[in-house]
């Protein structure tokens, strides 16, 4: 390959490291600052702990779903538990502060959200940074290409997402959503006391154990 100004190989060039940590205290920073980000009217104490959760959970899961996805595949892109913790750890945090309204549910919701999607794409992304690698790709254009089709394609899930709901009811028949079903029951779980933590830290020990 063609060696860059660097003396990079062109098949080893990456978007800048200054550009991707800029990028996710951008995305912190305007969470924390920025009312209406998190659903729920967070104040701005509530912003600062829930933009916080996406920067700690949304880095940390983010490179373990790239990590798994890349060595064993998409089919075990464990999302679902990701979501799941990152929601535990959070409604966890505002259960202690005593925020437990409806409100607050809204907006620890938003943060499991917020770190689902961006694990996903860490898959996505890590399956297509192997394939170009396999095709002698330059990784840094197809970084970049992915950040333009996200910031694109985010408004037509999320359309297509708010259309589903004014057509049918989530939770109906049409639309059972159980994992969503399960993510609302573990977040008003934690925030009313009432989640049983025995059976959570038992099977947290056998996932370990396994």
């Amino acid at each position: 390959g063609r060696l860059g100004a660097a003396g990079v190989e062109r098949t080893d060039r990456d978007l800048p490291g200054g550009f991707v940590f800029g990028g996710v205290a951008l995305v912190v920073l305007t969470a924390a600052v920025v009312p209406g980000v998190f659903a729920g009217d967070m104040g701005g104490a509530q912003r600062a702990v829930l933009a916080a959760g996406v920067g700690v959970f949304g880095v940390l899961f983010v490179t373990v779903a790239a990590r798994i996805v890349g060595i064993v595949g998409v089919s075990s892109q464990p999302t679902s538990g990701i979501t799941l913790v990152t929601l535990l750890a959070t409604a966890s945090v505002f259960a202690a502060a005593g925020w437990v309204g409806p409100g607050a549910q809204a907006g620890v919701l938003t943060v499991g959200t917020i770190v689902a999607v961006a694990a996903s794409k860490a898959g996505d992304i890590s399956q297509d940074l192997k394939t170009g690698w396999l095709v002698g790709a330059t990784p840094a254009r197809q970084q970049l290409g992915q950040l333009i089709g996200a910031a694109f394609a985010c408004w037509a899930v999320a359309a297509t997402v708010m259309l589903l709901g004014e057509a049918y009811e989530f939770g109906s028949k049409e639309i059972p959503a159980p994992q969503a079903t399960l993510m609302k029951t573990i977040i008003e779980g934690v925030l009313a006391g009432a989640l049983p933590w025995d059976l959570v830290l038992t099977g947290a020990g056998l996932s370990l154990g396994a």
